[in-house]
């Protein structure tokens, strides 16, 4: 049998575990209608870069964009590893000619096996037509030092912030990374 103490220590408990659950079941709900709402987005049509800017939540929609990319200034994601293989993640400026605005677009995983040996990529030089998605990171990334500093490209960094890049590049950018 418990004594007068632990059952004390439980009844005091008890609401507060109570409570604990419910908001556990509430946040549950919140996080389902955000899946539901991110889910449809992702099947709607591309959108043109003009209208959404506007936006106040874009997370997970897509974009339409048609212009060039910026090879001089890319930007290397570190420490990305797929199938069990170090590589990076290839971001690059990409200036879409309707809106005049900047977009920092996730190129994709390259792989990177031997660090003594620089990354190699191409980028193409055309105009093209690009149907990508807005990504928005859940939290803030833990880094050491969070701001990249000025100087040569490609910059190999462990989080991308697209606001302090287009600072740097003194351009009109979008605040958030696109992915293709």
């Amino acid at each position: 049998r418990p004594g007068l103490a632990p059952t004390l220590v439980v009844l005091a408990l008890l609401p507060v575990l109570v409570g604990l659950g419910f908001w556990q079941l509430g946040r549950a709900d919140q996080k389902r209608a955000l899946l539901e709402v991110y889910a449809v987005r992702e099947v709607e049509a591309p959108v043109p870069a003009g209208p959404l800017l506007e936006e106040t939540d874009p997370a997970c929609r897509r974009v339409h964009l048609r212009g060039h990319f910026d090879g001089e200034h890319s930007l290397l994601l570190d420490s990305r590893m797929r199938d069990g293989q170090a590589g990076v993640e290839l971001l690059q400026p990409f200036l879409d000619e309707p809106s005049g605005r900047w977009w920092l677009v996730n190129r994709g995983w390259l792989p990177w096996p031997d660090r003594r040996v620089p990354v190699s990529f191409d980028t193409p030089q055309q105009t093209l037509d690009l149907s990508a998605w807005i990504y928005i990171a859940s939290g803030a990334s833990f880094l050491l030092r969070a701001d990249a500093p000025a100087g040569d490209f490609p910059r190999l960094l462990n989080s991308a912030e697209p606001a302090h890049l287009w600072e740097q590049l003194a351009r009109d950018g979008y605040a958030h990374e696109l992915r293709l």
